[in-house]
C-alpha cells in the first residue's frame, strides 16, 4: 500500500501491508450521546458535519445516541467535525416567571464522544481537540457583554446558545488521538490498554524502522 507523503518514508516497502490496514488510516467511526432539554414541545435541532459533508440533521428529544461511519482521504491532514445546535430562539425556547427569572430552557448536551472507540468525554480528552462556539445575534452579545458573561470559544458540554462545537483531529485519527493524549493520560483512563498499546506500536512502526536504518548507514 502507498502511503501519502505526510505519512511515508524510505523504507516503506519494509512495513507488510497488514501492518497498515491494522491501523486503519481512514477510518473515523463517530459514536455520540447528546440529550435535548425542550420547552413544551419544542426540543434542540442538531446537525453533525464532518468538514462541509452534512452526516447527520434531526431534533433531539431527550436522550439519543448518533452512529455515524465515514471512510477518510488519507492524503489529508486534518479532518473536522463539528456538532452544530441551531433552532433556539428567545420567544418560544424559553420561559420566564413573573419576577424574570429563567423556569424552562431549550438547550443541547453532549453527553459522550466516542471517536474510533475512544471515549473522549468521560476524562474531558476532548477539551484537546475543539471548544464550543456560539452563534449569538447582535442584541444578544451586546446584553451578554453589558452583564459581563463570556462569549469567547469555551469548552462547555451543555449548549445553551446556538453554534456548533468544532472538533479538529490528525489523520489518520487514531494515531493523532494517540500522540495527542498519551503523553498527558495515563493508558488506565484508556477503554483498552492492550489496545492502544497495539496501536502506538504500529504507528510508530515507520519511525522506528528509519531510525534503524540511520544507524545502519553509520556503521
Amino acid at each position: 500500500m502507498k502511503l501519502p507523503p505526510h505519512l511515508s518514508c524510505e523504507i516503506d516497502h519494509l512495513i507488510p501491508d497488514e501492518i497498515i490496514d491494522a491501523c486503519c488510516l481512514e477510518q473515523f467511526d463517530i459514536e455520540l450521546v447528546v440529550h435535548g432539554n425542550g420547552v413544551g414541545q419544542r426540543y434542540p435541532q442538531m446537525r453533525i458535519w464532518i468538514n462541509d459533508l452534512l452526516m447527520w440533521h434531526g431534533i433531539v428529544v431527550n436522550q439519543r445516541t448518533i452512529h455515524i461511519k465515514q471512510s477518510l482521504d488519507i492524503n489529508q491532514q486534518q479532518v473536522q467535525l463539528r456538532i452544530e445546535y441551531h433552532s433556539k430562539d428567545d420567544q418560544t425556547c424559553v420561559r420566564v416567571d413573573g419576577q424574570g427569572n429563567i423556569v424552562e430552557n431549550q438547550f443541547l448536551a453532549i453527553k459522550q464522544l466516542a471517536v474510533n472507540g475512544i471515549d473522549l468525554t468521560s476524562n474531558t480528552s476532548i477539551y484537546n481537540f475543539g471548544k464550543y462556539y456560539m452563534t449569538l445575534s447582535s442584541e444578544k452579545q451586546k446584553y451578554f457583554l453589558e452583564h459581563n458573561h463570556d462569549i469567547h470559544p469555551n469548552h462547555s458540554l451543555n449548549m445553551f446558545e446556538n453554534g456548533e462545537w468544532r472538533l479538529d483531529f490528525g489523520i489518520p485519527v487514531t494515531r493523532s488521538i494517540a500522540k495527542t493524549l498519551s503523553p498527558q493520560r495515563s493508558l488506565i483512563k484508556w477503554p483498552d490498554n492492550d489496545l492502544l498499546i497495539d496501536i502506538i506500536a504500529k504507528c510508530d512502526r515507520v519511525e522506528q524502522l528509519q531510525k534503524k536504518l540511520a544507524e545502519k548507514d553509520q556503521i
